[in-house]
């Protein structure tokens, strides 16, 4: 029989004709104003014990969410357990299965629930063992795998992730794995990522992280260590991360080690980095230590940096301590940088000392002033003699500058005052605006 009450009906199914015994309830169907209607369907009659006497009882067995009026398009559809007692001898079902959908009826999420566990209170549970989200075509665009769910210490049953996969039509744009199952101090289980595939047009990108870390927070996390990265192109490029390090705040944090990068077609970058080093402010940081360059025609470069320097606002940095061009097998160039100093702005730098530039059999040095602060507070240097010689050892040409000097727009430059032709036995000398004063080679 059905029994109206206000914005709903109840349906209950008879089990016996006493009269003023209620029967257990079979259909109940919920109008909404704003349309959204829903329907709950229940078990047969199951008899508990209530006390000291049997009653008669049912548990949920189906929930039916419309889109609009019932009957009509279904949003959302939830599935239930067979009855299960509770060790108060009373009856109840847990989620088994969910299933979500759009306006056209198709179904766009899928929720799959583990077995029914009892709990530390007596009373069964269920948590989610597999997800699936879908595409507007019925394709799976997300799939979530979960652990073996555990209770937590306040008794609330609890799945983390093992797997999670992103998809976009057959081909798999994200993989994350996951660690075991962790519990906080709170007594909740959660898990960290382990491995994670990241694959998008052009480029796939493998990373790796580091063993669970316990933070600030209570909360489990973990940190990228490495990364590997492959181009359709057949280029790869890898990336390695310290072990993490605490920071005075509590947080934890990787700083890079290594990187590298190479294509088929020759070219070729990597770069050293240091140890960790923490600063003022109690973050890790690592600085350059050496990078080196190879290009698709064979020439390439190396650069070597000084040892880590502390900047007054307590920050880590290195500069260039030397720098080597490479053409064909041989040295094209090598520049040496000097001593770094620190400016007005607190933070250290550097400029060229001498650079040496081979071109064929000819062979140009150049020696450079000490450092220069600019109005900006980096450092420069200027160029004060050049040498030109052939056959690496035949002197030629000798330029030789004026001391540098600020110029109207706040920037050190300088001039030629003299070149000395030793092939020739002569000299020119010149003014600032480059006019000639003195020329011996006449």
């Amino acid at each position: 029989m059905w029994v109206e009450r206000i914005n709903a009906y109840y349906q209950y199914s008879v089990l016996w004709e006493e009269p003023g015994r209620p029967s257990v309830r079979a259909r109940e169907v919920h109008y909404s104003a704003d349309g959204s209607d829903r329907e709950y369907i229940y078990s047969a009659p199951i008899l508990q014990l209530r006390g000291d006497y049997l009653e008669w009882d049912s548990v949920l067995k189906e929930a039916i969410y419309y889109l609009n009026d019932s009957p009509g398009p279904v949003s959302l559809r939830e599935l239930y357990s067979d009855p299960l007692q509770n060790d108060d001898y009373t009856w109840s079902s847990v989620k088994s299965e969910q299933e979500q959908y759009d306006e056209l009826g198709n179904i766009r999420n899928r929720y799959v629930f583990s077995e029914p566990m009892k709990g530390p209170d007596g009373t069964w549970a269920s948590a989610g063992a597999e997800s699936y989200d879908y595409s507007e075509s019925g394709e799976i665009t997300l799939e979530v795998i979960y652990h073996v769910p555990a209770f937590s210490n306040d008794g609330v049953l609890q799945a983390p992730e093992s797997i999670n996969r992103n998809w976009d039509g057959d081909s798999l744009v994200e993989e994350t794995i996951f660690s075991l199952p962790l519990q906080t101090p709170a007594g909740d289980w959660q898990s960290v990522p382990e491995e994670r595939l990241y694959s998008v047009d052009g480029w796939t990108e493998l990373s790796y992280y580091s063993a669970p870390l316990l933070a600030t927070d209570g909360t489990w996390e973990s940190l990228v260590v490495r990364m590997e990265t492959t181009y359709d192109t057949g280029g790869t490029a890898v990336l390695i991360q310290s072990e993490p390090l605490q920071a005075t705040s509590g947080e934890w944090q990787s700083v890079m080690v290594s990187t590298s990068w190479s294509e088929p077609s020759g070219y070729s970058n990597d770069a050293v980095f240091s140890e960790p080093l923490q600063q003022s402010d109690g973050n890790w940081v690592s600085v350059m230590e050496s990078s080196s360059r190879t290009w698709e025609d064979g020439s390439s470069q190396s650069i070597t940096y000084t040892d880590p320097l502390q900047n007054d606002d307590g920050s880590w940095t290195s500069v260039r301590d030397e720098e080597r061009n490479y053409s064909d097998g041989t040295m094209a160039s090598i520049a040496t940088y000097a001593a770094p100093q620190k400016p007005s702005n607190g933070f250290w730098g550097t400029s060229y000392l001498s650079r040496t530039i081979w071109s064929g059999s000819n062979r140009t040095e150049l020696d450079y002033s000490s450092l220069l602060e600019a109005p900006d507070g980096s450092f420069v240097t200027s160029v004060t003699k050049a040498k030109r010689a052939y056959d690496g050892s035949t002197l030629q040409t000798e330029w030789l500058y004026a001391s540098p000097y600020l110029d109207e727009y706040d920037t050190w430059t300088t001039y030629i005052r003299r070149v000395n032709y030793h092939s020739r036995g002569c000299y020119t000398t010149y003014s600032q605006n480059g006019s000639i004063l003195t020329d011996t080679c006449q």
